[in-house]
């Protein structure tokens, strides 16, 4: 509370331009839901949106409770009409910061603006899991944003349409609704379809069932996870193989040492390099692409707002690689190089299994 006095009091009497606040992330606090980054102005929070299909739309909210803690502003926000919005950043002469693109230092978006939409083909299905807000355990940063972009990414480099898209990220990465939604959409793959699966979040080996690796969602307490087989990693598999499609593709950003970002998931726990239990699948039907090895961690990309393997990865896909050998061994080099530079305990190496040969 005495640091939003302070920054209030400041914008008040400086009357310092909003874009000196412009670093705040803002959450629907009913949701926990990463809205964008944005400032205050007057009586207002106004948000750049965070989706690259809109970077350039602003949207302003009403502010209601709203706190400043550690960078991040919770409040229950309620939109207003564009033309409110308009009128309010002229008023300032602030319409020019916000609307103006060019001083985007997101890589990702701006190649995702160059990059020409694929035709679109309805043979091919993607799922997208972004588990970011947990909880029972710590949060994985970036997971949610990197998880959306993703989305935008497959989209537009894959030809993939939004009817046969599933992406599931804040209280949507949940236990029921994981399960449910995915059934639902690989009831509709056919033969000869392909389906690209990803997931960041946390990934856990269950000590009980011999390090038997699992994938988290958002509700589950870590403890009681092995009482979801669903979520079994290899039962993940299963079900995607399962399913009628010819080719299947997934993206694991997780490790399934027990830590992610050098923070155990049970808490309370020191972090530690567990090695989990290898999994099975079809490999002639499947190709999986991991972040890192077994008991190595799954690292954020501090500078650039995403998850480190999977920006390298999006990054790969918008410059036209096609071929998930090509694309492996470019991210493999950059995720390894990068981690390196983090330090010794932050070493990332992806890694590729199934079929090797198949294109995307």
């Amino acid at each position: 509370m005495k640091q939003k006095i302070k920054i209030l009091l400041l914008f008040v009497l400086l009357q310092l331009p909003v874009q000196l606040f412009a670093d705040y992330d803002f959450y629907n606090s009913d949701i926990n839901n990463f809205i964008g980054r944005g400032a205050y102005l007057e009586d207002k929070v106004i948000v750049k949106k965070n989706r690259a299909g809109l970077r350039n739309q602003i949207i302003a909210y009403e502010k209601s409770k709203t706190q400043v803690e550690d960078n991040k502003t919770d409040g229950s926000l309620n939109q207003n009409k564009s033309s409110e919005v308009k009128n309010l950043l002229e008023k300032h002469n602030e319409s020019m910061y916000f609307f103006d693109d060019t001083s985007e230092s997101d890589s990702i978006a701006l190649l995702l603006k160059e990059t020409k939409q694929k035709k679109v083909s309805y043979k091919r299905y993607l799922i997208v899991i972004g588990a970011e807000n947990y909880e029972y355990t710590d949060n994985i940063v970036y997971s949610q944003n990197t998880a959306q972009m993703f989305t935008d990414v497959a989209q537009k480099t894959l030809g993939i349409s939004k009817s046969n898209t599933l992406e599931l990220t804040s209280k949507n990465a949940s236990m029921g609704r994981i399960q449910m939604k995915m059934k639902k959409l690989l009831r509709r793959v056919k033969h000869g379809d392909t389906v690209y699966f990803y997931y960041s979040g946390h990934g856990i080996p269950v000590v009980s069932q011999k390090n038997e690796p699992y994938i988290l969602p958002i509700d589950v307490e870590p403890e009681f996870i092995s009482e979801a087989p669903f979520f079994k990693l290899q039962n993940i598999y299963k079900t995607l193989a399962d399913s009628k499609a010819s080719k299947v593709v997934a993206f694991i950003d997780s490790c399934f040492s027990g830590a992610t970002d050098g923070v155990s998931v049970i808490k309370g726990v020191a972090a530690t390099r567990i090695k989990p239990k290898s999994v099975t699948f079809d490999t002639k039907k499947m190709v999986i692409l991991t972040a890192g090895k077994d008991n190595q961690y799954s690292n954020m990309y501090e500078e650039k707002k995403y998850r480190l393997f999977s920006y390298f990865l999006m990054e790969s896909m918008l410059k036209g690689r096609t071929s998930v050998k090509d694309i492996y061994s470019d991210v493999y080099i950059k995720v390894k190089d990068k981690s390196y530079e983090m330090g010794d305990m932050k070493l990332q190496e992806p890694t590729m299994s199934g079929n090797k040969a198949m294109e995307f």
